[in-house]
Parts: structure tokens; sequence; C-alpha cells
């Protein structure tokens, strides 16, 4: 799972700026948004001829932090593998590039939010 560093300063500038209702609602549309587009990923990703729907099943999405964290994982014991393949075969990227498909949108929604 990736981890965004520095992020210590800008939620003490967005606590400042603006409600916490308006932030929490973006990461809690954002998260939901990175479990859909994960999920739809697996439908693509998977398709040599083994996939079961295990996977899909298993990508969660949890809110924490009070609403200031969202946390989207695959339930697999095997998704590390898929994700970026071993010496034996080639990844097959689900949440990756959902992440970032979605960061790009999170960072957008909070500069219209900033301004």
């Amino acid at each position: 799972m990736a981890k965004v560093i520095g992020t210590d300063k800008l939620s003490k500038a967005l606590q400042r700026k603006i409600g916490m209702p308006a932030v929490k609602e973006i990461i809690s549309k954002n998260t939901a948004r990175l479990q859909g587009q994960t999920v739809q990923n697996t439908a693509t990703a998977y398709t040599k001829g083994y996939a079961t729907g295990a996977t899909r099943r298993s990508v969660n999405m949890e809110i924490q932090d009070g609403g200031l964290t969202g946390i989207v994982g695959m339930g697999m014991d095997y998704d590390a593998y898929l994700e970026v393949g071993t010496r034996f075969m080639e990844a097959e990227p689900a949440l990756k590039p959902a992440y970032n498909q979605v960061k790009t949108q999170m960072h957008a929604d909070i500069d219209q939010l900033m301004k």
C-alpha cells in the first residue's frame, strides 16, 4: 500500500483553513472511489484463465482517525505477488493504477477546497 509522507503540515493547514466535515467528505468520497476503481481493475488485470473472483471480493475499505484516514486493501495472502509480480510471473497490478487515478482527483478536490 502506498504511504504519503509530509501530510502533517497539510492536515494542520486544512484544519485551520476550512471545516473538518468538508475534509472528511473528500476523504470518504475518494476512498470509496479508490475501492470501486480497484474492483473494476481486477476484472481487467486478471484475465489469464485462473481468476476465481476471490481477489475482487476481498477488496475492502476502511475509514479511520475520525474520518481523516481512508484505507483500501486487498485481503488475499497472494495479492502482493499479483501487484508486483515475482521472478516467475509478471505483475498484474490492480490497486496501484487505481491509486494513481484517484490520487489526481483527490488532489483536485483538496485544491478546490483550499480556494
